[in-house]
């Protein structure tokens, strides 16, 4: 039961919408056609709106009725939702994953790694959000994500667990104008200290790791 109404009689609501008619509802829903138009006048009843109108040889959803139908499917599928969430819960998944990501990590191994665990999972909620340089590995500190994906460098804190998933290459870039691009060789570390190097900074630690 919700407030006034029950999830049956949204389904038997919804069920009428798609297959026409109330003895078809009856019969895919397995019921008396007398049951199926009790559901509905009660429904009805509760609401204090005419779902159907009863005037035509069969009943035809009023303007009400279809903007119900619509919010029924929802209120039906958000429950089916809490229903399979609440047994992937009870075989041992996670309600929830939050992952925390570092701005580094590969965006296109990323979403494919999300899809897989989608295809795996389909019922598991994931959130994650992109964090500044060191803040994944704050909020697996805090416990407010499951589950960090970010470089840890030079080496793993003693307080994590952590698994490689894949190498990420550095490369110093410059424009096609600046005065290193035109070098007829590898630049040396004195070809580079006249220049500006931007460097990624942790805004929290600044004085922890960097990457330029």
């Amino acid at each position: 039961m919700i407030g006034t109404f029950t999830l049956d009689q949204l389904r038997v609501l919804v069920t009428i919408a798609e297959v026409g008619s109330f003895s078809a509802a009856g019969r895919q829903l397995r019921r008396a056609q007398s049951a199926i138009s009790q559901a509905i006048a009660t429904l009805e009843s509760t609401q204090g709106v005419a779902l159907f109108d009863r005037g035509g040889h069969r009943p035809v959803l009023t303007d009400a009725g279809r903007v119900l139908v619509a919010h029924a499917r929802l209120v039906l599928a958000s429950a089916a939702r809490f229903e399979a969430v609440a047994a992937s819960t009870r075989g041992g998944v996670e309600p929830e994953l939050a992952l925390a990501i570092d701005p580094l990590v590969p965006t296109g191994p990323l979403i494919e790694s999300l899809h897989a665990l989608g295809q795996q999972f389909p019922d598991l909620p994931v959130s994650f959000s992109t964090e500044g340089l060191g803040g994944s590995l704050r909020r697996l500190r805090s416990g407010s994500a499951a589950l960090a994906i970010c470089l840890l460098l030079p080496a793993v804190p003693e307080d994590v667990v952590a698994y490689p998933l894949l190498r990420v290459g550095m490369r110093p870039v410059v424009a096609t104008t600046h005065p290193l691009a035109s070098l007829k060789r590898a630049a040396r570390p004195g070809d580079l200290e006249p220049h500006v190097q931007l460097v990624l900074s942790d805004p929290v630690a600044p004085e922890g790791r960097t990457s330029g």
